[in-house]
């Protein structure tokens, strides 16, 4: 059995996902098909559109067999710590093959080249990004420009979103010696950023676009927009949330995240929280009736808007860069199923023999399959879905099942 591995958010699930999972099928001959996947939080910073449990059963509905949820300490985090834990579960599952990866560049030796010099960093490659460094720009461009100019390779294929990803995937799996091998496909359709909506089904509305447009809170306006870029099992589902009034988004957790603030004056123990930012954030707080409006108040031209959300949400989530270390010390200590097809009931049973690390169905079998560290880790987990839930019961006016008290019920498709 052939059996491919899929990082994703799927925030929301769209046709670009459903033809990755057909072609992991079709063209590269796979068997079955494991998701790692974000859980209630996402690497832009921000609460997932919808609860992973929806998006867990799109998935298993459109071709996916196995869901896994990546640890809140990495869906959070930057390109490089999300895609080295991501490729850590997939490894530690003992029976991935081939690890598919969306990018804006399929040539995969392109990758490999990029790769190398990061894992094995030769004095040439230091000394260019070391120069760079000292010129003022940020780290991300600084190697950017450095890996340009030694590779002579350029700079579009080393900035785009999904290729820098791709990029960490390959150096994951190179600096751990895994026989996984990693397969680029192209993207098609509309570019990561892109928040318009295509004309038909077949252009593949981005994932911006789609939370864009579910943000107008209209069912009959969603449905007669989306309608022609969803198919019907993708579509439906977001509809029922929609009505619910279940679509989150940064500014939901606005009132939340200024208790958080509040609370302290030095921000910079939170993950990825630097002593400047911090001051920033601290002279700031007051000047706000939103996250997004906190966002604008932070950005500068050396500090993405993303990085700027990711770190609010680590402060909100109280993730601190204890947290961070710990988690990359324990590696991926434990696997967290989402969910399972039918097929996937077989792949359970192959990952019960392989896998080197506890395999989690249940919240309430943590206690007794993770040591000290992993069971703090976990509870982390649990800690952001609780959080994630209380934002729904704000907004929805309804209550919400915990973790521990939702019926399980794993998706067996």
């Amino acid at each position: 059995m052939k059996i491919t591995g899929i990082v994703a958010e799927y925030n929301p699930f769209h046709m670009g996902h459903q033809y990755q999972l057909n072609e992991a099928r079709n063209r590269y001959h796979s068997d079955a098909n494991i998701i790692v996947m974000s859980g209630d939080f996402t690497q832009r910073g921000a609460p997932a559109v919808v609860d992973k449990y929806t998006r867990a059963r799109i998935a298993l509905e459109s071709r996916a067999d196995l869901v896994l949820m990546l640890p809140i300490t990495a869906s959070t985090a930057t390109a490089e710590h999300f895609a080295d834990a991501a490729v850590s579960s997939l490894i530690h599952t003992g029976i991935v093959d081939q690890m598919l990866f969306g990018a804006e560049s399929d040539d995969i030796s392109l990758f490999h080249k990029v790769a190398d010099i990061l894992v094995e960093e030769p004095a040439a490659y230091v000394d260019l990004l070391k120069n760079e460094l000292k010129s003022g720009v940020s780290f991300p461009v600084a190697r950017e420009h450095a890996l340009s100019e030694i590779l002579d390779i350029d700079d579009f294929f080393l900035s785009t979103p999904n290729n820098i990803l791709g990029i960490e995937y390959v150096k994951s799996l190179k600096k751990r010696a895994s026989s996984i091998e990693p397969i680029a496909m192209k993207r098609i359709g509309a570019s990561y950023h892109d928040a318009s909506i295509p004309d038909d089904i077949a252009s593949f509305a981005s994932a911006s676009a789609i939370r864009k447009v579910l943000k107008k809170g209209n069912p009959e306006a969603i449905q007669s927009i989306l309608s022609d870029v969803l198919d019907e099992p993708m579509l439906r589902p977001l509809l029922e949330q929609v009505e619910e009034h279940c679509i989150l988004d940064r500014d939901d957790c606005s009132l939340l995240l200024h208790e958080k603030l509040i609370c302290t004056d030095d921000y910079s123990v939170f993950q990825d929280c630097s002593e400047e930012l911090s001051n920033r954030i601290k002279n700031s707080r007051d000047q706000y009736m939103t996250w997004g409006q906190l966002n604008d108040l932070l950005k500068t031209k050396e500090m993405t808007y993303s990085r700027i959300s990711r770190v609010l949400s680590h402060i909100l989530l109280d993730l601190t860069k204890e947290d961070e270390e710990l988690a990359k010390s324990k590696d991926i200590p434990y696997l967290r199923v989402l969910g399972f097809s039918k097929k996937g009931s077989e792949l359970l049973r192959l990952l019960k023999e392989n896998c080197d690390v506890p395999v989690i169905f249940n919240p309430k079998d943590a206690d007794t399959l993770l040591d000290e560290d992993a069971l703090y880790l976990f509870k982390k987990d649990l800690q952001a879905a609780d959080l994630y839930r209380a934002i729904l019961t704000s907004k929805t006016k309804k209550v919400y099942k915990t973790e521990y008290t939702r019926k399980f019920d794993l998706t067996n498709i």
